[in-house]
């Protein structure tokens, strides 16, 4: 076989190893370019998470906290208030009992037949509606400070309570929206890291392939080049500078090269994206963290609200009958007062007095610590009544004492409160 034919032969293997050579892989350049607008528009811990979230559930919970002690500020002032009152309306029907009873031993003997000190009677009356118009205004404070309490907590309710709920749900929906945006560009980011790591691992496959090829072309290229330069003397060196490369191999290995320097480039951005979603889920998973102990707290705080409120009814359903029965009394007492002073052409008897005063003496009867007072009032007028005791006094004494064994097993209200 001839030189030439030798030279030949080398150009048809070359040609030939040139064919096998596979083509090299690159990314579908409509993929790269989601997967970057995937990266430029997935969302940072910025706008997940607003600057001013941490200000905000700042501003909630302390709203919060100030909700629950205005609250318990309110209902431990309302207790003060109502046993206040209650201990002053009782101590003051025990101050207008006794009044009563100064009326009482006023009227004692032969009230009907003797002259009566009109100015004294006058003075009795007066000191005791003046008495029962105390305990009145004592308990229409009472309950009008119970009606004020219930109207605050009702406004804490809807001025400040249901807005801070209505805050709340909307940072909770935020933050799910944030998660969503946030969990689905992770998949994309992970999707897009999983098909560089691919496109990396194909050109530095045809890198490897065509280094080999290289090495196999330049092995037979060298057989050549002895040929041909015995033949040339040397021309071929110098004009190729070396072994021949006519397939321009190494300028494929170059592209292949700054190919897969592309791709650890585009892959090492898709990593850093990831980490920077991650981190901005980690923040956003903490701030979750924080909405959630906002949102399990604001039951507490509203069932607060809500025990307060029934608290005021109830004990505007307790007070009110004090109420009422202080004013029932003052009406009676004034009525006595009217009768007894005003000028008129049948006098005042001691059965209408002592009807009077019996009656006073068993509406009085609301609290045990009444009994003592009210059983005085009875037994001066039926002890020193000095005729005998008509059928209409004996029936409010009866119904006196049959309260009376009714409160006796009763624990006083200042008793229970320790006073």
């Amino acid at each position: 076989m001839s030189n030439f034919q030798a030279i030949s032969i080398d150009f048809v293997a070359i040609s030939d190893a040139v064919a096998h050579i596979p083509f090299r892989n690159v990314i579908d350049s409509s993929k790269l370019g989601i997967a970057r607008g995937i990266l430029a528009s997935a969302p940072t811990a910025d706008n997940a998470a607003p600057e001013d979230f941490q200000r905000e559930i700042d501003d909630i919970r302390s709203k919060l906290g100030s909700i629950i002690s205005t609250i318990q500020g309110a209902s431990t002032q309302l207790d003060k208030d109502v046993i206040g009152g209650a201990h002053a309306s009782i101590d003051g029907l025990v101050v207008a009992d006794q009044k009563l009873y100064d009326i009482a031993t006023f009227i004692k003997g032969n009230y009907d037949s003797r002259d009566v000190d009109e100015v004294q009677k006058a003075q009795l009356l007066n000191s005791a509606v003046k008495a029962f118009e105390d305990v009145q205004a004592v308990s229409e404070d009472g309950l009008k400070k119970i009606g004020d309490a219930h109207a605050r907590i009702t406004d804490i309710e809807q001025s400040n309570i249901i807005p801070l709920q209505d805050r709340i749900d909307v940072i909770s929906k935020q933050n799910q929206t944030y998660l969503t945006n946030i969990q689905d560009s992770i998949t994309n980011s992970e999707n897009s890291v999983r098909e560089f790591q691919n496109s990396l691992a194909k050109e530095s496959d045809a890198i490897n392939t065509l280094q080999s090829k290289i090495s196999n072309s330049e092995s037979a290229a060298t057989i050549s080049d002895i040929g041909f330069t015995i033949i040339t003397f040397g021309i071929g060196n110098a004009i190729n500078h070396g072994p021949l490369d006519p397939f321009n191999l190494h300028g494929q290995l170059d592209d292949a090269r700054r190919a897969r320097d592309g791709a650890q480039n585009r892959l090492n951005e898709a990593n850093n994206q990831l980490t920077k979603l991650r981190n901005s889920l980690a923040l956003l998973q903490v701030r979750l963290s924080m909405q959630k102990q906002l949102q399990d707290s604001l039951p507490g705080v509203q069932l607060q609200a809500k025990e307060a409120l029934s608290k005021t009814v109830m004990l505007e359903n307790q007070f009110t009958p004090l109420k009422e029965t202080s004013t029932k009394l003052l009406l009676n007492i004034r009525r006595v007062q009217a009768s007894a002073i005003v000028v008129s052409t049948v006098a005042y008897t001691k059965k209408e007095f002592a009807t009077g005063l019996l009656t006073a003496a068993e509406d009085s009867l609301i609290d045990s610590h009444l009994v003592e007072p009210s059983q005085k009032i009875e037994r001066e007028i039926m002890d020193n009544y000095g005729s005998a005791i008509p059928a209409e006094l004996q029936a409010i004494t009866d119904v006196i004492n049959q309260k009376i064994e009714v409160l006796v097993k009763v624990q006083s209200v200042k008793a229970i409160a320790g006073t």
